[in-house]
Protein backbone atom coordinates (compact mmCIF):
# COMPACT_ATOMS: atom_id res chain seq x y z
CA UNK A 1 0.00 0.00 0.00
CA UNK A 2 1.51 3.26 -1.26
CA UNK A 3 0.80 6.82 1.52
CA UNK A 4 0.58 9.97 0.59
CA UNK A 5 3.71 12.15 1.88
CA UNK A 6 1.37 13.99 4.16
CA UNK A 7 0.48 10.41 5.99
CA UNK A 8 4.08 9.50 6.13
CA UNK A 9 5.49 12.52 8.12
CA UNK A 10 2.77 12.15 10.31
CA UNK A 11 3.16 8.66 11.03
CA UNK A 12 6.93 9.44 11.37
CA UNK A 13 6.57 12.40 13.83
CA UNK A 14 4.18 10.26 15.64
CA UNK A 15 7.20 7.53 16.29
CA UNK A 16 9.85 10.18 16.87
CA UNK A 17 7.74 12.25 19.23
CA UNK A 18 7.85 10.67 22.05
CA UNK A 19 11.42 10.56 22.47
CA UNK A 20 11.58 14.48 22.37
CA UNK A 21 10.92 14.98 26.26
CA UNK A 22 13.91 12.68 27.16
CA UNK A 23 16.00 14.32 24.35
CA UNK A 24 15.26 17.69 25.45
CA UNK A 25 15.85 16.51 29.39
CA UNK A 26 19.42 15.57 28.90
CA UNK A 27 20.01 18.35 26.97
CA UNK A 28 18.86 20.85 29.80
CA UNK A 29 20.45 19.00 32.71
CA UNK A 30 21.92 19.95 34.58
CA UNK A 31 20.40 23.19 34.55
CA UNK A 32 21.14 24.02 38.48
CA UNK A 33 23.89 23.80 40.88
CA UNK A 34 23.74 19.80 41.77
CA UNK A 35 24.70 18.92 45.32
CA UNK A 36 27.16 15.59 46.53
CA UNK A 37 25.94 14.73 50.17
CA UNK A 38 28.79 13.39 52.52
CA UNK A 39 27.11 11.21 55.29
CA UNK A 40 30.65 12.25 57.49
CA UNK A 41 31.50 15.14 58.76
CA UNK A 42 33.50 18.00 57.26
CA UNK A 43 37.16 17.20 56.96
CA UNK A 44 36.92 13.81 56.73
CA UNK A 45 37.80 10.69 53.85
CA UNK A 46 34.53 10.88 52.05
CA UNK A 47 34.30 14.67 51.88
CA UNK A 48 37.27 14.76 50.84
CA UNK A 49 36.54 12.75 47.62
CA UNK A 50 33.42 14.72 47.17
CA UNK A 51 35.70 17.92 46.85
CA UNK A 52 38.22 16.35 44.73
CA UNK A 53 35.45 14.71 42.51
CA UNK A 54 33.54 17.99 42.44
CA UNK A 55 35.73 20.04 41.07
CA UNK A 56 36.33 18.06 38.07
CA UNK A 57 32.51 17.71 37.76
CA UNK A 58 31.68 21.23 37.65
CA UNK A 59 33.95 21.78 35.01
CA UNK A 60 32.47 18.64 32.69
CA UNK A 61 28.48 19.52 33.84
CA UNK A 62 29.13 23.61 33.38
CA UNK A 63 27.12 23.77 37.00
CA UNK A 64 28.42 24.29 40.53
CA UNK A 65 28.70 21.24 42.83
CA UNK A 66 27.65 21.66 46.41
CA UNK A 67 28.75 19.64 49.26
CA UNK A 68 26.31 18.90 52.37
CA UNK A 69 28.08 16.98 55.25
CA UNK A 70 25.18 15.25 56.95
CA UNK A 71 27.26 12.98 59.60
CA UNK A 72 25.23 10.38 62.47
CA UNK A 73 24.19 7.38 63.04
CA UNK A 74 27.20 5.87 61.24
CA UNK A 75 26.16 7.98 57.81
CA UNK A 76 22.79 6.46 57.60
CA UNK A 77 21.40 9.97 58.12
CA UNK A 78 23.04 11.14 55.04
CA UNK A 79 21.84 7.99 53.10
CA UNK A 80 18.13 8.80 54.45
CA UNK A 81 18.35 12.27 53.12
CA UNK A 82 19.05 11.28 49.53
CA UNK A 83 16.94 8.27 49.67
CA UNK A 84 14.15 10.48 50.00
CA UNK A 85 14.92 13.45 47.38
CA UNK A 86 13.80 13.88 44.20
CA UNK A 87 15.09 11.45 41.45
CA UNK A 88 16.25 14.41 39.15
CA UNK A 89 19.88 13.89 39.52
CA UNK A 90 20.13 17.33 41.67
CA UNK A 91 20.88 15.12 44.86
CA UNK A 92 23.31 12.47 45.04
CA UNK A 93 25.12 10.26 47.74
CA UNK A 94 28.77 9.53 47.64
CA UNK A 95 28.37 6.29 50.25
CA UNK A 96 30.49 3.82 50.85
CA UNK A 97 30.98 0.22 52.06
CA UNK A 98 30.24 1.23 55.65
CA UNK A 99 26.95 3.12 54.78
CA UNK A 100 25.89 0.57 51.75
CA UNK A 101 26.86 -2.77 52.94
CA UNK A 102 27.50 -2.93 56.56
CA UNK A 103 24.59 -0.55 57.82
CA UNK A 104 22.14 -2.98 56.09
CA UNK A 105 23.33 -5.42 57.95
CA UNK A 106 23.29 -3.64 61.55
CA UNK A 107 20.26 -1.22 61.55
CA UNK A 108 16.87 -1.07 60.74
CA UNK A 109 17.11 1.33 58.15
CA UNK A 110 13.97 3.36 56.42
CA UNK A 111 15.20 2.45 53.44
CA UNK A 112 17.05 -0.05 51.42
CA UNK A 113 20.57 -0.05 50.31
CA UNK A 114 20.24 -1.88 47.84
CA UNK A 115 16.96 -1.17 46.24
CA UNK A 116 16.51 2.42 47.18
CA UNK A 117 18.89 3.99 45.43
CA UNK A 118 20.19 4.17 41.47
CA UNK A 119 23.86 3.07 41.29
CA UNK A 120 25.84 5.51 39.43
CA UNK A 121 29.18 4.84 39.54
CA UNK A 122 31.79 3.03 41.73
CA UNK A 123 34.79 5.53 42.31
CA UNK A 124 37.90 4.07 44.54
CA UNK A 125 39.18 2.07 47.33
CA UNK A 126 40.96 2.11 50.44
CA UNK A 127 42.58 -0.62 52.56
CA UNK A 128 42.21 -0.43 56.51
CA UNK A 129 45.04 0.99 58.16
CA UNK A 130 46.10 0.22 61.73
CA UNK A 131 48.13 2.75 63.77
CA UNK A 132 48.43 4.01 67.21
CA UNK A 133 49.26 7.51 69.07
CA UNK A 134 53.05 8.49 68.98
CA UNK A 135 53.61 7.63 72.57
CA UNK A 136 52.14 4.35 72.50
CA UNK A 137 54.87 2.05 73.78
CA UNK A 138 54.98 -0.60 70.62
CA UNK A 139 57.24 -0.46 67.75
CA UNK A 140 55.31 -2.64 65.15
CA UNK A 141 51.99 -5.00 64.82
CA UNK A 142 53.42 -7.87 66.81
CA UNK A 143 54.27 -5.74 69.78
CA UNK A 144 51.25 -3.75 69.50
CA UNK A 145 48.91 -7.72 70.03
CA UNK A 146 51.51 -8.26 72.78
CA UNK A 147 51.17 -5.10 74.69
CA UNK A 148 46.77 -5.43 73.87
CA UNK A 149 47.00 -9.10 75.68
CA UNK A 150 48.98 -7.33 78.60
CA UNK A 151 46.43 -4.67 79.13
CA UNK A 152 42.94 -6.09 78.37
CA UNK A 153 40.13 -4.05 78.42
CA UNK A 154 42.43 -1.19 79.05
CA UNK A 155 43.27 0.18 75.61
CA UNK A 156 40.66 2.20 73.52
CA UNK A 157 40.32 2.31 69.66
CA UNK A 158 38.62 5.16 68.23
CA UNK A 159 35.84 4.67 65.31
CA UNK A 160 33.22 6.75 63.28
CA UNK A 161 30.60 5.42 65.23
CA UNK A 162 29.17 1.98 66.01
CA UNK A 163 28.87 -0.47 63.17
CA UNK A 164 31.00 1.52 61.38
CA UNK A 165 33.79 -0.13 59.21
CA UNK A 166 36.22 0.94 61.97
CA UNK A 167 34.25 -1.01 64.38
CA UNK A 168 34.07 -3.82 62.43
CA UNK A 169 37.73 -4.01 61.46
CA UNK A 170 38.04 -3.56 65.33
CA UNK A 171 35.67 -6.93 66.09
CA UNK A 172 37.61 -8.61 63.10
CA UNK A 173 40.65 -7.83 64.77
CA UNK A 174 40.14 -8.85 68.04
CA UNK A 175 38.90 -12.31 66.76
CA UNK A 176 41.85 -13.02 65.05
CA UNK A 177 44.62 -11.61 67.38
CA UNK A 178 42.60 -12.59 70.85
CA UNK A 179 42.60 -9.49 72.14
CA UNK A 180 40.07 -7.43 74.33
CA UNK A 181 39.45 -3.27 74.13
CA UNK A 182 37.31 -0.45 74.59
CA UNK A 183 35.27 1.38 71.38
CA UNK A 184 35.34 4.74 71.53
CA UNK A 185 32.52 5.59 69.06
CA UNK A 186 32.93 9.23 67.53
CA UNK A 187 30.38 11.35 64.98
CA UNK A 188 33.28 11.02 62.57
CA UNK A 189 36.92 10.76 61.05
CA UNK A 190 38.43 14.31 61.71
CA UNK A 191 37.32 14.41 65.57
CA UNK A 192 38.38 10.91 66.33
CA UNK A 193 42.10 11.55 64.37
CA UNK A 194 42.43 14.83 66.85
CA UNK A 195 41.81 12.71 69.40
CA UNK A 196 44.33 10.56 68.45
CA UNK A 197 46.61 13.04 68.03
CA UNK A 198 46.15 14.20 71.24
CA UNK A 199 46.71 11.11 72.95
CA UNK A 200 42.76 10.49 74.21
CA UNK A 201 42.77 7.17 72.33
CA UNK A 202 45.33 4.40 72.18
CA UNK A 203 44.83 3.48 68.38
CA UNK A 204 42.30 3.26 65.12
CA UNK A 205 41.59 1.16 62.24
CA UNK A 206 41.54 3.95 59.69
CA UNK A 207 41.25 4.81 56.29
CA UNK A 208 44.17 5.90 54.70
CA UNK A 209 42.78 9.62 53.80
CA UNK A 210 42.87 10.65 57.06
CA UNK A 211 46.45 8.60 58.41
CA UNK A 212 48.10 8.45 55.91
CA UNK A 213 49.56 12.66 56.48
CA UNK A 214 50.05 11.77 59.85
CA UNK A 215 51.79 9.07 59.30
CA UNK A 216 54.42 10.93 56.93
CA UNK A 217 54.41 14.02 59.20
CA UNK A 218 55.28 11.31 62.17
CA UNK A 219 52.94 12.56 64.60
CA UNK A 220 50.96 8.90 64.80
CA UNK A 221 52.37 5.47 64.47
CA UNK A 222 52.08 3.25 61.42
CA UNK A 223 51.59 -0.42 62.30
CA UNK A 224 50.17 -2.47 59.20
CA UNK A 225 48.24 -1.85 55.72
CA UNK A 226 44.86 -4.30 55.49
CA UNK A 227 45.64 -5.84 52.45
CA UNK A 228 47.79 -7.94 50.17
CA UNK A 229 50.10 -5.10 49.23
CA UNK A 230 51.54 -1.77 50.13
CA UNK A 231 50.29 1.56 49.82
CA UNK A 232 52.24 3.78 46.69
CA UNK A 233 51.47 6.62 49.38
CA UNK A 234 53.06 4.88 52.77
CA UNK A 235 55.53 2.16 50.84
CA UNK A 236 57.31 1.91 54.27
CA UNK A 237 54.33 0.50 55.36
CA UNK A 238 54.04 -3.13 55.90
CA UNK A 239 50.99 -5.52 55.21
CA UNK A 240 49.46 -7.39 57.72
CA UNK A 241 51.05 -10.56 55.95
CA UNK A 242 54.36 -9.18 56.51
CA UNK A 243 53.76 -7.65 59.75
CA UNK A 244 53.16 -11.48 60.96
CA UNK A 245 48.86 -11.34 60.97
CA UNK A 246 48.24 -13.01 57.74
CA UNK A 247 44.85 -12.42 56.13
CA UNK A 248 43.27 -9.86 58.15
CA UNK A 249 42.04 -8.04 55.22
CA UNK A 250 39.28 -5.18 55.14
CA UNK A 251 38.66 -2.58 52.16
CA UNK A 252 36.61 0.51 52.39
CA UNK A 253 35.19 1.23 48.42
CA UNK A 254 33.21 4.46 47.95
CA UNK A 255 30.44 5.18 44.77
CA UNK A 256 27.87 6.86 43.83
CA UNK A 257 23.96 6.94 43.96
CA UNK A 258 21.46 8.60 42.97
CA UNK A 259 17.36 8.37 44.50
CA UNK A 260 15.86 5.16 42.95
CA UNK A 261 13.80 6.61 39.58
CA UNK A 262 16.06 8.91 38.42
CA UNK A 263 16.17 8.91 34.45
CA UNK A 264 18.13 6.69 32.50
CA UNK A 265 19.13 9.56 30.34
CA UNK A 266 20.96 11.69 33.47
CA UNK A 267 22.30 8.59 35.25
CA UNK A 268 24.46 8.20 32.16
CA UNK A 269 25.42 11.74 31.95
CA UNK A 270 26.46 11.48 35.52
CA UNK A 271 28.12 8.20 35.13
CA UNK A 272 29.94 10.07 32.31
CA UNK A 273 31.10 12.85 34.14
CA UNK A 274 31.98 11.05 36.80
CA UNK A 275 34.12 8.63 34.35
CA UNK A 276 36.03 11.42 33.08
CA UNK A 277 36.87 12.63 36.58
CA UNK A 278 38.25 9.48 37.31
CA UNK A 279 40.16 9.16 34.48
CA UNK A 280 42.16 12.63 34.76
CA UNK A 281 45.82 12.92 35.35
CA UNK A 282 45.65 15.28 38.55
CA UNK A 283 42.08 13.64 39.77
CA UNK A 284 44.20 10.20 40.18
CA UNK A 285 47.01 11.53 41.71
CA UNK A 286 45.50 13.50 44.34
CA UNK A 287 43.28 10.00 45.65
CA UNK A 288 46.56 7.98 45.32
CA UNK A 289 48.23 10.78 47.81
CA UNK A 290 45.40 9.83 50.18
CA UNK A 291 45.86 6.39 49.64
CA UNK A 292 42.96 5.58 47.22
CA UNK A 293 42.90 3.27 44.34
CA UNK A 294 40.74 3.48 41.33
CA UNK A 295 38.83 1.03 40.12
CA UNK A 296 39.21 0.25 36.08
CA UNK A 297 36.89 2.26 33.83
CA UNK A 298 34.94 -1.22 33.46
CA UNK A 299 34.05 -1.46 36.73
CA UNK A 300 32.58 2.17 36.94
CA UNK A 301 29.37 1.84 34.91
CA UNK A 302 26.09 1.74 37.19
CA UNK A 303 25.17 -1.68 36.04
CA UNK A 304 29.10 -2.60 37.51
CA UNK A 305 28.08 -1.24 40.89
CA UNK A 306 24.90 -2.62 40.81
CA UNK A 307 26.35 -6.27 40.50
CA UNK A 308 29.15 -5.49 42.74
CA UNK A 309 27.25 -4.08 45.89
CA UNK A 310 24.95 -7.02 45.45
CA UNK A 311 28.09 -9.39 46.16
CA UNK A 312 29.02 -7.51 48.76
CA UNK A 313 26.15 -7.50 50.89
CA UNK A 314 26.03 -11.11 50.43
CA UNK A 315 28.85 -11.20 51.47
CA UNK A 316 29.48 -9.76 54.45
CA UNK A 317 25.59 -9.62 55.66
CA UNK A 318 26.44 -12.93 57.33
CA UNK A 319 29.70 -11.99 58.77
CA UNK A 320 28.07 -8.83 60.22
CA UNK A 321 25.46 -11.13 61.77
CA UNK A 322 27.61 -12.79 63.37
CA UNK A 323 29.23 -10.56 65.30
CA UNK A 324 25.76 -9.83 66.69
CA UNK A 325 26.94 -5.98 66.80
CA UNK A 326 24.27 -3.78 69.41
CA UNK A 327 23.53 -0.22 68.57
CA UNK A 328 20.59 2.33 68.50
CA UNK A 329 18.68 2.53 66.00
CA UNK A 330 19.75 5.59 64.39
CA UNK A 331 17.95 8.70 65.12
CA UNK A 332 16.15 9.52 62.18
CA UNK A 333 14.84 13.29 62.57
CA UNK A 334 11.32 14.42 61.18
CA UNK A 335 11.00 15.92 58.04
CA UNK A 336 10.28 19.34 59.49
CA UNK A 337 13.73 19.34 61.41
CA UNK A 338 15.45 18.15 58.56
CA UNK A 339 13.89 21.00 56.47
CA UNK A 340 14.75 23.78 59.36
CA UNK A 341 18.26 22.72 59.16
CA UNK A 342 18.54 22.16 55.43
CA UNK A 343 16.94 25.54 55.14
CA UNK A 344 18.84 27.67 57.94
CA UNK A 345 22.34 26.48 56.55
CA UNK A 346 24.15 28.80 54.52
CA UNK A 347 26.85 29.93 52.96
CA UNK A 348 27.92 33.16 55.31
CA UNK A 349 31.10 34.29 53.04
CA UNK A 350 28.46 34.94 50.39
CA UNK A 351 25.43 36.06 51.91
CA UNK A 352 23.93 38.36 54.88
CA UNK A 353 22.17 37.43 57.72
CA UNK A 354 18.67 38.36 56.37
CA UNK A 355 19.23 36.04 53.73
CA UNK A 356 19.59 33.06 55.68
CA UNK A 357 16.77 35.07 58.15
CA UNK A 358 14.31 34.42 55.28
CA UNK A 359 15.13 30.96 54.02
CA UNK A 360 14.49 29.81 57.73
CA UNK A 361 10.59 28.79 58.39
CA UNK A 362 10.18 30.25 61.32
CA UNK A 363 11.10 32.88 63.56
CA UNK A 364 12.70 31.27 66.59
CA UNK A 365 15.07 29.70 63.73
CA UNK A 366 15.62 32.38 62.40
CA UNK A 367 17.26 34.35 64.91
CA UNK A 368 19.46 31.56 65.32
CA UNK A 369 20.53 31.51 61.68
CA UNK A 370 20.76 35.52 62.28
CA UNK A 371 23.13 35.33 65.01
CA UNK A 372 24.96 32.42 63.89
CA UNK A 373 25.28 34.41 60.68
CA UNK A 374 26.54 37.28 62.32
CA UNK A 375 28.91 35.40 64.29
CA UNK A 376 30.88 34.01 61.70
CA UNK A 377 30.19 36.85 59.12
CA UNK A 378 34.02 38.31 57.50
CA UNK A 379 34.90 41.68 58.07
CA UNK A 380 34.38 44.37 55.54
CA UNK A 381 38.20 44.37 55.79
CA UNK A 382 39.42 41.34 55.56
CA UNK A 383 39.62 39.15 52.66
CA UNK A 384 37.01 36.65 52.14
CA UNK A 385 38.26 32.74 52.44
CA UNK A 386 36.00 32.27 49.69
CA UNK A 387 38.80 33.94 47.56
CA UNK A 388 41.02 30.82 48.13
CA UNK A 389 38.38 27.81 47.12
CA UNK A 390 37.34 26.82 43.82
CA UNK A 391 34.16 28.48 43.01
CA UNK A 392 32.66 25.31 41.71
CA UNK A 393 32.54 23.85 44.96
CA UNK A 394 30.42 25.33 47.81
CA UNK A 395 30.29 24.55 51.74
CA UNK A 396 29.92 25.81 54.81
CA UNK A 397 32.81 27.91 55.85
CA UNK A 398 35.26 26.94 59.05
CA UNK A 399 33.89 28.30 62.88
CA UNK A 400 35.06 29.21 65.83
CA UNK A 401 35.19 26.91 69.07
CA UNK A 402 32.53 29.73 70.69
CA UNK A 403 30.15 29.10 67.72
CA UNK A 404 30.94 25.21 66.88
CA UNK A 405 27.85 23.86 68.85
CA UNK A 406 25.76 26.41 68.08
CA UNK A 407 26.61 25.13 64.15
CA UNK A 408 26.57 22.10 64.55
CA UNK A 409 23.04 21.96 65.51
CA UNK A 410 22.13 24.34 62.56
CA UNK A 411 23.87 23.12 59.88
CA UNK A 412 24.94 19.36 60.89
CA UNK A 413 28.77 19.95 60.65
CA UNK A 414 31.80 22.44 61.51
CA UNK A 415 35.18 22.34 60.64
CA UNK A 416 37.00 23.51 63.97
Amino acid sequence: MKLSRRKFLHLAAGVALPALPTIARAQAYPARPITLVAPFPAGGPVDTICRILGEHMHASLGQPILVENVAGAAGSLGVGRVARAAPDGYTLIVGQWSTHVANAAIYKLPYDTLTDFQPIALLSSNPGLIVGRKGLPANDLKELVAWLKANPDKATQGTQGIGGVGHIAGIFFQKVTGTTYQFIPYRGGTPMMQDLLAGQVDMLIDTPTLSVPQIRAGAIRGYAVMSKTRLAAVPDLPTVDEAGIPGLYLVQWNAVWAPKGTPHDIVMKLNQAIVSAMADPSVRQRLADLGQTIYPAEQQTPEALAVFQKAEIEKWGPIIASANIKVEEPAIESHHQQTIKKETRCNCETSGARECRSRCWDSAAARSADSWCAAIQPSRSAPSRAQSKPASIISTPPCSTATANRKRTLAGSCKN
